[in-house]
């Protein structure tokens, strides 16, 4: 060794001591390699250490006598990343949820936008139920030229939906959005009628009260909208009676499947057990699958 004291065979405590507080990195190398040589060394190393606990000089990360990691040190490594991970992964998940959500939200605000701007354009209309279809009626305010150019409206899909519906697969659903095609007959009226194609917009007495667009349901008998069959299902994305809710009054879940009119319509969790509406006023917000009732779609209050 290079420091006068690591010339003799057998090296005092003091030589050792002066070669740490010297610092240099070739004394420290060759400090290392003597305990390679000679593990009976590294307890004289220590004993220096410890003595100078405080000297930044000794602190383990400026030598390393180890040869590397053991496998058990290696395994409880990989044991932290995973507790890590687990922690992690369920909070990225609820994260990339919620911005989902709030662009669905986002989406649904700009149709209403649409809606009031044909509203104020054709005396005051609004679509309902079918014919014409709600999304045709506000696809030339939402980028689409004329009603015919609805599949090229982005808005219309909500990035919740399922990619493909796994009911159907390889198609891609264009219409992910049920609308308000109720009336009732007085404030009372338990259940009410479908009301379709256009009318006054004006009928809906309560607009921030009423829903007017809500997530449609995935996985029914009524199959998707798509650019190679816009039509076949296309008069199934109306809400006008009880069943067609996620859930009926008495809190079950309404049927999902089925080809008659009581199947359900509106999703019953396309976001964590909520659902995106639009409001007759053009807000939009969520709400709790469970907390949406028939009193949500009156026309009449």
């Amino acid at each position: 060794m290079i420091h006068r004291h690591l010339n003799h065979q057998e090296l005092s405590l003091a030589a050792i001591d002066d070669v740490i507080a010297r610092g240099k990195r070739k004394d420290w190398e060759e400090l290392r390699l003597a305990v390679l040589a000679s593990p009976a060394f590294l307890e004289k190393i220590q004993q220096v250490c410890r003595a100078h606990s405080a000297n930044v000089n000794c602190d383990k990360q400026h030598i390393s006598l180890r040869r590397g990691f053991t496998l058990i040190e290696l395994l409880v490594v990989i044991a932290i990343i995973a507790i890590l991970a687990a922690l992690l992964l369920p909070a990225l998940a609820r994260a990339k949820a919620t911005a989902k959500t709030a662009q669905c939200v986002s989406n649904l605000h700009q149709m209403g936008l649409a809606l009031i701007m044909y509203a104020d354009e054709n005396d005051g209309l609004a679509a309902r139920a079918n014919g014409p279809h709600w999304w045709q009626v506000l696809a030339p305010n939402l980028g689409g030229q004329t009603g015919a150019n609805s599949a090229k409206v982005k808005l219309y899909t909500c990035p919740s939906y399922p990619d493909p519906d796994p009911h159907y697969p390889g198609q891609k659903q264009l219409v992910c959005y049920v609308v308000n095609g109720w009336k009732f007959a007085s404030p009372t009226d338990p259940t009410g009628t479908e009301l379709t194609g256009l009318s006054k917009i004006t009928m809906i007495q309560r607009p921030v009260d009423t829903i007017y667009l809500a997530d449609r349901e995935d996985g029914t008998d009524y199959g998707p909208i798509t650019t190679a069959d816009p039509n076949t299902y296309s008069d199934y994305y109306d809400v006008w009676e009880p069943s067609h809710l996620p859930y009926l009054a008495n809190g079950t879940a309404s049927p999902r499947n089925g080809l008659s009119n009581n199947a359900r319509r509106v999703a019953i969790s396309r976001h964590t057990k909520s659902d995106a509406l639009l409001y007759f006023d053009t807000h939009a917000a969520t709400k709790k699958t469970r907390l949406i009732s028939v009193n949500d779609w009156r026309d009449r209050r």
